[in-house]
């Protein structure tokens, strides 16, 4: 995901702004709080796959309910990391 996928490309629908480009008002309202970039929070080897069979997508509404989905599957603490993560990186990121 790291290396495949062009994070800082237009997202389809989005006018995009270069760095150091002043956007309107409007536009700063609508891009406020989003990120699209793709951060390794963890790299390594477990003893036992959490999933099984083939990847799917599950579609959630807010964190906790990301969290559960992990839970069910042992791996909760994967949540947690990318949770903490992004806010460390948000607290940098308006600092």
């Amino acid at each position: 995901m790291l290396n495949r996928i062009k994070w800082s490309e237009e997202i389809a629908g989005q006018r995009h702004v270069r760095k150091g480009a002043q956007l309107d008002e409007d536009s700063q309202q609508n891009n406020q709080g989003k990120l699209n970039e793709c951060t390794l929070v963890w790299e390594g080897i477990v003893q036992k796959r959490a999933f099984n069979g083939e990847p799917r997508f599950i579609q959630v509404s807010n964190h906790k309910q990301a969290r559960e989905v992990l839970d069910k599957y042992g791996v909760a603490h994967y949540w947690d990391l990318c949770y903490a993560t992004s806010v460390y990186f948000l607290m940098i990121n308006n600092n």
